[in-house]
């Protein structure tokens, strides 16, 4: 057995006639352990030295699709693993309820070497959403194909799921985001910060909390990434339920700061007051 240029065929003939030899002479029994260990042995320098391939496939589709309208679907199928995959059928199976308006159900190459890539792409369209506001389309794809040693592997690559709705989700959820901004907006106005610094520099924390969660929201819906801003929103809509008693709190702050800034403006009348009245009763006096 050459390690340093293996030749995993004549690793294969070597099993092979190995094997046959067991079951066929029947050699004597001092000999059976021998020889099965120089099987195992051959087999074992087999798939040290022989580099295999692996197969996997990569996605992309339209994240934000509605009944009736065209999308993109795209599979790319990579050999990720060390050894060459010959003769390589991928199938992938678009469900009937969605049309295909162009793209083959079918990837043929006759070698994909490790590091390469084959693809296929399709246009598809999900007519109704069968009394539905949203269906998952689900997309599998298989791969069939074999390996250095002539071994015919066929597994599934998994699939996509897409999701078709009666109404943009990404439309649906910038609505929501304005109307929470909005809301929240007139809830911070309805504080009169005048010239109180205290109350200014909570009212400009809260703005840029509000802001910075509907900046995360915003890119995540132009990312597709409607879950992540979904869970935003509930986390905005949190933030509003805090703020609420928060706002109360400041109005009467403001209130009571106003108020006691009045009696202490009055006061200082009052005691102006009083000392003019002292200055004129201590004149009289002299």
């Amino acid at each position: 057995i050459n390690v340093t240029n293996p030749n995993p065929g004549l690793f294969q003939q070597a099993s092979d006639f190995t094997e046959r030899y067991l079951i066929n002479t029947k050699p004597a029994s001092m000999f059976i352990d021998g020889i099965r260990r120089a099987l195992d042995v051959t087999q074992q320098m087999l798939m040290k030295s022989t580099k295999f391939p692996s197969i996997k496939a990569n996605y992309k589709f339209d994240t934000d699709v509605i009944f009736g309208e065209e999308f993109t679907f795209s599979v790319e199928i990579e050999n990720v693993g060390d050894g060459i995959a010959s003769k390589l059928i991928a199938s992938i199976i678009i469900p009937t309820n969605v049309k295909t308006l162009s793209g083959q159900n079918k990837i043929s190459i006759e070698e994909l070497k490790p590091g390469s890539n084959t693809g296929a792409n399709f246009t598809l369209v999900c007519p109704s959403g069968e009394g539905k506001e949203e269906l998952l389309v689900d997309i599998p794809v298989s791969v069939e194909y074999k390996d250095i040693l002539n071994n015919h592997n066929s597994l599934s690559l998994g699939s996509s799921i897409i999701p078709i709705r009666s109404e943009k989700k990404g439309t649906k959820l910038l609505i929501q985001l304005n109307d929470l901004k909005h809301d929240l907006k007139g809830l911070i106005s309805s504080v009169e910060i005048g010239t109180n610094k205290e109350i200014e520099s909570v009212i400009n924390g809260m703005d840029t909390i509000i802001k910075m969660i509907s900046n995360s929201i915003t890119e995540n819906i132009q990312r597709g990434e409607f879950q992540t801003a979904d869970t935003g929103l509930i986390q905005l809509t949190n933030v509003q339920e805090f703020f609420t008693p928060l706002i109360d709190f400041l109005n009467q702050y403001q209130v009571s700061s106003n108020e006691i800034k009045e009696s202490v403006k009055h006061l200082s009348v009052q005691t102006n007051d009083l000392l003019n009245t002292l200055k004129e009763l201590d004149k009289k006096v002299q």
